[in-house]
């Protein structure tokens, strides 16, 4: 770890790099991605505003700012930048999310600035405090997109992932969904064996034959849905990203003391939610679906849970993992069998 007594040897040179190379009085789609393998980050703009049209590719209810986050690897989200309202230069700040820097490092500026526009009247943009920032986890799927979510799944999962330090494996941290640590099978693809072939490293949630669910099905040409519920037992948050599909996200949860997992083959009703009146029209539905997410990575938080919904419509075999890297190559993965 790099310190003041042992600097990261750098070579500072004077050069113009700015990162968009933004006209000031042009308006631009910016797409921005976190493609980091530890930490998610706030995005803000100094001397510009933006619109937030869409996360991780999804239409959402449109919101202008200056600054957005927190936006974890893996996620994405569109802004329209707009023209600037002033002829003073403007720039990008990215700031850092210390979650996962749990020990202090005096070499890592946790907040960066970048030039994007220079004004020929000014010399470096002021940096000033930013007037707002949207929080991604709050922000509205477009209403148009919630139509066709169903007050219930055809199937619920509950999965518990942690990662621990265990004896038996050298007191190395694993990452595990269940019980089980993910490791890939690399001699032939899962897809082209049998299930008895599988090794001991893959935990799968399988829909069931298609054939045998049609057969007891009214409805032959129903959509299978699927609830997931996820227990992050961790002590910190994670992002965890589902391939192949978009879900809906019904809830996250933290508890504000001890544990806030759900099971809701146990549990009569999720923690932190009131119980529906008997006198509503949906007593058993415990989510509000108006408040629902589109998207296809959530983040968790430490001892909490969240409820996910999506359409099993896309066959095949998906990875749903935590997108910190040493996370997944710890073992924190598991597996979706779509039929």
């Amino acid at each position: 770890m790099a310190v003041p007594a042992r600097p990261v040897d750098c070579i500072l040179r004077q050069m113009n790099v700015p990162y968009l190379d933004a006209k000031g009085d042009a308006k631009y789609r910016v797409r921005v991605v976190n493609t980091g393998s530890v930490a998610g980050f706030t995005l803000g703009f100094q001397n510009r505003d933006f619109t937030l049209i869409q996360v991780d590719s999804i239409d959402v209810e449109q919101q202008d700012t200056d600054s957005a986050g927190v936006l974890y690897p893996g996620q994405r989200m569109d802004i329209i930048l707009h023209p600037s309202h002033t002829d003073t230069s403007s720039s990008l700040t990215i700031d850092l999310n210390k979650e996962c820097f749990r020990y202090p490092n005096p070499a890592l500026a946790s907040t960066q600035t970048f030039e994007i526009a220079r004004s020929p009247n000014d010399s470096l943009p002021a940096i000033s405090p930013l007037n707002s920032t949207i929080s991604l986890s709050e922000v509205a799927t477009k209403r148009s997109l919630l139509s066709g979510l169903p007050e219930r799944a055809h199937q619920t999962h509950v999965v518990y992932t942690k990662i621990e330090k265990l004896s038996i494996n050298h007191n190395v941290p694993y990452g595990f969904f269940n019980r089980t640590s993910w490791k890939p099978q690399i001699d032939t693809p899962l897809i082209d064996l049998s299930r008895d072939q599988w090794d001991n490293h893959q935990l799968v949630i399988s829909t069931g034959s298609t054939a045998l669910r049609q057969s007891s099905s009214s409805d032959q040409d129903q959509d299978l849905w699927i609830d997931l519920v996820v227990n992050n037992l961790d002590d910190s948050g994670h992002p965890f990203h589902l391939h192949g599909h978009h879900f809906y996200i019904l809830r996250t949860y933290k508890a504000p003391i001890g544990w806030g997992a759900y099971n809701p083959f146990t549990d009569a009703y999720p923690p932190g939610l009131a119980p529906q009146p008997a006198s509503s029209s949906t007593p058993d539905i415990p989510y509000d679906l108006s408040r629902a997410q589109l998207r296809d990575t959530v983040y968790i938080p430490s001892r909490g849970h969240a409820v996910l919904r999506f359409r099993a419509d896309n066959p095949g075999i998906w990875l749903f993992h935590c997108h910190i890297i040493w996370h997944q190559a710890s073992g924190m993965a598991m597996l979706m069998q779509i039929e």
